[in-house]
């Protein structure tokens, strides 16, 4: 993604999106570059891209810079129209890439532009939707995802608005706005290579990782606030046993414990959360939350119904 300095335009009327896709299209028919799904919005343009030649940063540059400056010599402009270098991130888990479409289709809607991303003429959501591929689109992935049957019975379109829905809930969009700000765009647990290593090997590497900046080796599968508001709903008592004289406030552990767990939380984050101190929150975490789960089995029932919740919340 990109977006134009100081917030102005990047994009003025159709003749400025057709001028930028036109130069999409010809990296595209030199074979540098795949658009899988794209949109463009005023200030700013998204796009899910891959190059089969590994030259994904010549490309957009090529295409950009090509754009500049027709539009600045179309304007007699001068200096820089973009921020810089366009931000990236590796997309390597299937189901952050479906994700990726909806997030990327639903930009119009959220910014109150069209009731539905199809409606929207300048993103892929309006090819797909419609059944109307551009040639230059390469749709291999978003095809192989629909369902066959209702492709032959009700046409593209409809099976990919059916595949993929026109809404993203606000969680799901935060968990990708998350990933996106903190570059926690790899595999998930169950497609991730490294936890297909062996297990003193993978010891080696969370030490390393924890070492290394006080997290292991996570991906996370939903959204700090789904995980904080699924906890309210599960069943455990707020008290457990007496520790040190005072009873242990178990809702206070499950925070820290999920925020962690299934959120992916740095000890800052936690501890702004829960209005504790980052130490705090590792001792809270490795101390109770890691016993617990090993020896009270009402803590790990509630751990397990906190964690379907909060994943049910923020994927649906």
């Amino acid at each position: 993604m990109n977006r134009a300095v100081a917030r102005r335009p990047l994009f003025e009327n159709r003749h400025d999106v057709r001028l930028f896709l036109a130069h999409l299209a010809q990296e595209v028919r030199a074979g540098n570059l795949e658009v899988h799904c794209w949109c463009v919005m005023t200030t700013h343009f998204h796009l899910l891209v891959r190059s089969p030649v590994g030259e994904l940063g010549g490309a957009i540059g090529r295409a950009t810079n090509k754009y500049v400056r027709r539009y600045n010599r179309s304007r007699k402009r001068d200096g820089p129209l973009v921020r810089g270098r366009f931000r990236s991130r590796v997309v390597d888990s299937e189901r952050y890439r479906h994700a990726l479409v909806r997030y990327i289709d639903d930009n119009p809607v959220a910014a109150g532009v069209r009731d539905e991303p199809w409606n929207y003429p300048w993103g892929s959501a309006a090819t797909y939707g419609h059944g109307r591929i551009r040639p230059w689109l390469e749709s291999s992935w978003i095809e192989a995802e629909l369902d066959p049957s209702l492709v032959r019975s009700a046409g593209w379109g409809a099976a990919y608005r059916s595949r993929f829905p026109a809404r993203m809930r606000a969680s799901e969009c935060r968990w990708i706005d998350e990933t996106l700000a903190e570059g926690r765009t790899g595999p998930t647990p169950h497609d991730d290579l490294v936890l297909q290593n062996p297990k003193r090997v993978l010891d080696w590497m969370r030490r390393k990782a924890e070492l290394a900046d006080g997290c292991e080796a996570a991906f996370p599968v939903a959204d700090l606030a789904s995980t904080q508001a699924a906890i309210n709903d599960a069943t455990l008592d707020r008290e457990g046993p007496r520790r040190r004289g005072r009873p242990l406030d178990l809702h206070l552990v499950l925070r820290v414990g999920l925020g962690r767990d299934l959120a992916g939380a740095t000890w800052a984050q936690l501890g702004a959360l829960v209005g504790r101190s980052p130490s705090q929150c590792r001792r809270l975490f490795v101390g109770h939350h890691r016993r617990l789960l090993r020896e009270a089995e009402d803590y790990r029932a509630a751990v397990g119904e906190a964690g379907y919740l909060a994943v049910r919340r923020c994927r649906g």
